[in-house]
This record gives C-alpha cells, sequence and structure tokens, in this order.
C-alpha cells in the first residue's frame, strides 16, 4: 500500500483503516485518510496536485511551507494567529523527509489534519473580509521573510490579462460589419 508511507509518524502501530475519495473538488484528487491505533483515531486529508493546473506543484508547496513558518512565528502556541480579535489560520502539512509533500509515481502529494465542517452562524462578509484582510496584513508585515515564487507563471499578472482582454475586444470588434461595429461601439460604452 503506497499510501502506508504517509502516516503522519511512522508509527508502526498506527493502523490505516479507509480512504475515501473526496468528490466535491474540481482541481486535486482529494481523499479523506483514516488511522487509528486502537485506542485514538485521527483523519487526514490527502491530496494529489494537478500538474494541470499547477504544473509546478513543488514550488506552491514551497511557498506554502514558508507562509506557514510566517505564521508559526506569530502564533502563540495554537494552529492560527491573532490579528486585531481576528484569528487566521493555514492548513498545518505533514512533513515528510523534510518536505511538506512527498512525490510518488510523478505525482505531488500532501496530508494534513481533517478539519470537519461545523455548523456555526453563517459568517457575514464583512467576518469574511476582516479574516482575509489579516491574512494579508500578517503577510504583508512578514514580507522581507518570503520569498514566494510564480506556482501558476502569470497568474498575478494583472496588466497581461488586462492586454489580452484589450486584445480579444480589438479583434472581436474588427470582425463586425461596419454597421454592426457602429452598434456595438454605442452600447459597450
Amino acid at each position: 500500500n503506497e499510501f502506508g508511507v504517509l502516516q503522519p509518524d511512522g508509527s508502526p502501530e498506527k493502523k490505516l483503516v479507509e480512504i475515501r475519495k473526496f468528490t466535491a473538488g474540481h482541481i486535486n484528487k482529494t481523499f479523506l485518510i483514516h488511522i487509528t491505533d486502537h485506542v485514538n483515531a485521527e483523519d487526514y486529508v490527502l491530496q494529489s496536485i494537478n500538474r494541470n493546473v499547477y504544473p509546478n506543484p513543488e514550488r506552491l508547496m514551497q511557498n506554502l511551507e514558508a507562509i506557514g513558518a510566517v505564521f508559526s512565528e506569530n502564533a502563540e502556541n495554537t494552529d492560527s494567529v491573532s490579528v486585531g480579535e481576528t484569528r487566521v489560520a493555514v492548513p498545518c502539512f505533514m512533513d515528510v523527509d523534510g518536505r511538506n509533500y512527498l512525490e510518488i509515481g510523478g505525482e505531488c502529494w500532501r496530508m494534513y489534519h481533517y478539519v470537519p465542517e461545523r455548523k456555526e452562524e453563517p459568517k457575514t462578509p464583512f467576518q469574511v473580509g476582516l479574516a482575509y484582510g489579516s491574512y494579508i496584513k500578517l503577510l504583508n508585515e512578514n514580507v522581507t521573510k518570503l520569498d514566494l515564487q510564480p506556482a501558476v507563471e502569470g497568474y498575478h499578472d494583472f496588466g497581461g490579462y488586462y492586454s489580452k482582454l484589450l486584445l480579444s475586444t480589438k479583434d472581436n470588434l474588427r470582425d463586425y460589419s461596419k454597421d454592426n461595429k457602429k452598434e456595438h461601439i454605442k452600447n459597450v460604452q
């Protein structure tokens, strides 16, 4: 069983009980892993990162490791950081041979503790924005410690997206006849 190498601490008394595929995701192959030592049970998320979306998943995981280190430095013995009254957390991936991922058969796998869904009051857009803003603020305050590399080339190149939009609009307008072009321009403005 090649998943056996991903047991959290490598302890022989822990037993892999179940692997169940999550089908809700659209990008990565994701599994729920249930492990027990006959006294305690633990659940983990195991993911194979889709190389069609992330051609360099190693770079993605290195970025997440750097972000996790910033959170660890700012955490108070917890898995989350307080920014004002907001608690912000990032996943803590299992360590395998000094890395937060493992390569098997050309695939990049990562694993972290499963956090079950909690039924709470729905978060307001304000609370969600505050949490995201707190996350960005913490990263911005520590930007000199981060050496983040693009995980997907051009992903954050908004100027590139805008240029493509302008080019496609120009190309589309060229295809219209003169009468339709005038009508289309009038409607766009």
